[in-house]
């Protein structure tokens, strides 16, 4: 108020350090004042008009030049406060857009005589707050202008050790957010929930591990013959001599079996055209269920050994039971021709064995086989040179 009742125009002046405009597309500036009516306190210098308020947005805000000089004001975003008939309380709100050449704003407010003063400025964006749900944090989100069909784009973000998927996020003016982000736990990391909503993947102990990208799955102790010894493990190492394809991390680490032993009808059992062999079973299956037996057979002079069973010939069901290694296992080989002589080769075989589709050596079944050497009729047992496996294993 112009209590000296002053002929000249008053013009004071109040101005605000830089505000960075950071993420906003839109700014809302709103004051709060108090006043008294000039219809009341008839003054010389009392303005029925209140104070206007201007921003100032410098292309350097690196120093605070020109923030206290008026005529960088009065042409940029002026805006009249206003004044009701009476006393009391006004607010006003008002808003502008960011300039591109400029990362923020000074706010000058200028008081033209009313009787009245300036209770609170706040200056402020809009924004959806970011937060954190489970393994995916949610950043905050600037909204677009109030009047805007523009969306606001950004990524949400996966807790450590975890992997995301679908993380874009957008965002309208009406504070609508699109997208649905998911965040898995990283192979050798276990997913445990957090107090507030969160959670974290910490990673399995030293003799667990964990092979896939999951939350549903837990830490694992390693499968038999094999060990982690690291925290963090996807996959268990198999213990010495022991093997697992890499397709089965889950399966027990195995090998291939040991030979058949002691081949109990040698020379085989002739009747007619038609020859069994038996066997004593492998004391070492090597810790699969998919073991089983292949029989061979090398024609003298050939050089190429031919499968001769069409389906696996298992162990005897007494012995996978009982395990009584002392049950032989027999195979008869039928509708032989006469006079022929030939090297019949029974392999022991798991899925940890080598492939045995084709082979020329029995190198290639080693410490796998025992051999049987037949003939039938008149014909002489060939001398293969084949070397039939120590018996104990």
């Amino acid at each position: 108020c112009d209590y000296r009742q002053s002929t000249q125009p008053q013009n004071n002046w109040v101005f605000t350090q830089f505000i960075n405009y950071l993420e906003a597309t839109e700014v809302f500036v709103n004051v709060t004042y108090q006043y008294i009516s000039c219809v009341n306190n008839a003054r010389r210098g009392c303005s029925t008009l209140y104070t206007t308020a201007y921003v100032y947005e410098p292309e350097d805000s690196r120093t605070n030049n020109g923030r206290t000089d008026p005529a960088n004001y009065e042409s940029n975003h002026p805006e009249v406060l206003g004044i009701d008939d009476g006393e009391g309380r006004g607010e006003k709100l008002f808003t502008f857009k960011p300039s591109s050449n400029a990362n923020g704003f000074y706010l000058g407010i200028q008081d033209t005589g009313t009787c009245g003063s300036i209770e609170r400025v706040t200056v402020y964006y809009r924004i959806i707050p970011s937060r954190t749900d489970g393994l995916i944090y949610y950043p905050e989100i600037p909204l677009p202008p109030v009047e805007s069909t523009d969306t606001i784009t950004r990524t949400a973000v996966c807790a450590p050790h975890s992997t995301g998927f679908n993380l874009t996020l957008t965002a309208d003016s009406r504070g609508v957010v699109e997208g649905d982000p998911s965040c898995l736990c990283d192979p050798g990391y276990q997913f445990e929930s957090l107090a507030g909503g969160g959670a974290e993947c910490t990673a399995c102990r030293p003799g667990q591990y964990k092979p896939s990208l999951s939350n549903d799955i837990s830490c694992l102790a390693c499968p038999p013959n094999s060990a982690s010894a690291d925290p963090a493990t996807a996959v268990c190492s198999c213990d010495v001599t022991f093997f697992r394809p890499p397709s089965e991390p889950d399966e027990p680490c195995t090998r291939p079996p040991s030979s058949p032993r002691l081949a109990i009808t040698s020379p085989p059992i002739i009747i007619g055209l038609d020859i069994k062999v038996c066997w004593l079973p492998s004391k070492d299956r090597g810790g699969r269920d998919d073991f089983h037996y292949n029989i061979y057979r090398l024609a003298a002079g050939s050089g190429q050994f031919l499968k001769i069973n069409t389906e696996d010939i298992l162990p005897n069901a007494v012995d996978l039971i009982l395990e009584d290694l002392s049950l032989p296992v027999c195979y008869t080989l039928t509708g032989l021709k006469e006079q022929t002589s030939f090297t019949i080769v029974v392999v022991a075989s798991n899925g940890a064995a080598n492939d045995e589709s084709s082979f020329t050596d029995v190198s290639d079944v080693e410490n796998r086989f025992i051999a049987f050497y037949v003939a039938t009729g008149s014909s002489e047992p060939p001398t293969s040179g084949l070397i039939i496996p120590d018996p104990v294993g």
